[in-house]
């Protein structure tokens, strides 16, 4: 799996990777090999060819609550329905299993805040967060 999560760390959309660049000092690389072992909710797409394009998890935090995460590469948007069937598929089995998720997300990362608001998540107002304490907005969903 390190093979497969250093292509997706070397490959992220710009988006992505500013992101982690703005939420921590590590590299994306250790990142996503952190976040992927301390997951209890793991899954990684992979493209008609193989290629990785996409990895999410969901880390436990507690009291039947989880922090979901997901990092992608430029690929994942060539298949923008497979990836709403499958975002929405994932995201119903999560409700099943946590009575919360949350998390935090980059205030210029506009296609994940579209795609969190798409799946229901709740997005709070932008507030300073990270090692550099720049504006990151909460989201979340209860049940």
């Amino acid at each position: 799996m390190t093979e497969e999560l250093t292509y997706l760390a070397m490959h992220l959309r710009k988006q992505d990777a500013l992101e982690l660049s703005r939420s921590t000092t590590r590299t994306p690389k250790q990142t996503l090999l952190d976040s992927w072992d301390v997951s209890e909710f793991r899954k990684l797409y992979r493209s008609d060819d193989e290629t990785p394009i996409a990895v999410v998890g969901v880390v436990p935090c507690g009291r039947g609550a989880g922090v979901p995460w997901m990092l992608a590469t430029d690929e994942v948007n060539s298949m923008p329905l497979t990836l709403q069937r499958e975002s929405r598929r994932v995201f119903r089995k999560l409700k099943s299993k946590y009575l919360a998720l949350h998390n935090m997300v980059d205030a210029e990362n506009s296609v994940a805040i579209e795609w969190l608001e798409v799946l229901g998540f709740k997005l709070g107002q932008a507030t300073p967060f990270g090692p550099f304490s720049l504006p990151f907005i909460p989201f979340g969903w209860s049940r």
